[in-house]
């Protein structure tokens, strides 16, 4: 198992929070990762170089590193989720804000650029990537369930509408 983030902040953290269980922990870019062809039986992110880096590239590096059979796995937010989020409000609400077909590079704080794409979008990323789609995953939460990562409003907002995708796929 190796941890890979861009951040030397966020690789001092995971140093610091890593307990007993310890492995390497590689700083670099997830659209130009730092591992031979092949080296790896799963690449998962969560929340983490697919929603940072332009999936366009970051996806066939992933693919590139994987052994035949190997998986990509990764959770990012749903289109549903950008689309309805009110800048002004800083929380998701029951209001298209977003141009659904305009969501590719959402300018966040502090110059951060992070990347949503619709599903026709990503399908066609992975295969390019000469994926296997195996499954996409919107999680649900049980009504009365407040969506854990972001304010929304209603609280319950992702037990109406998709709040992530978790994407299941595999190198054949």
């Amino acid at each position: 198992m190796i941890g890979l983030d861009l951040s030397e902040a966020q690789l001092a953290s995971a140093a610091r929070e890593m307990g007993a269980a310890r492995y390497p922990l590689v700083q670099g870019a997830a659209e130009h990762l730092p591992f031979a062809a092949d080296s790896f039986d799963l690449v998962f992110c969560d929340y983490g170089g697919l929603s940072w880096a332009p999936p366009h590239l970051a996806v066939p590096q992933a693919a590139r590193i994987l052994r035949r059979g190997g998986r990509l796995v990764f959770d990012v937010a749903s289109p549903w989720f950008e689309a309805c989020y009110d800048e002004t409000a800083s929380r998701v609400t029951t209001t298209l804000h977003q141009d659904y077909f305009g969501l590719d590079t959402i300018v966040e704080g502090q110059g951060a650029v992070s990347y949503q794409l619709t599903y026709g979008d990503w399908i066609k990323v992975l295969r390019g990537a000469g994926l296997v789609i195996d499954d996409l995953i919107e999680p649900r939460p049980e009504p009365g369930t407040a969506n854990g990562y972001n304010q929304t409003d209603p609280p319950d907002w992702a037990h109406r509408w998709p709040a992530e995708m978790l994407w299941v796929t595999h190198r054949p």
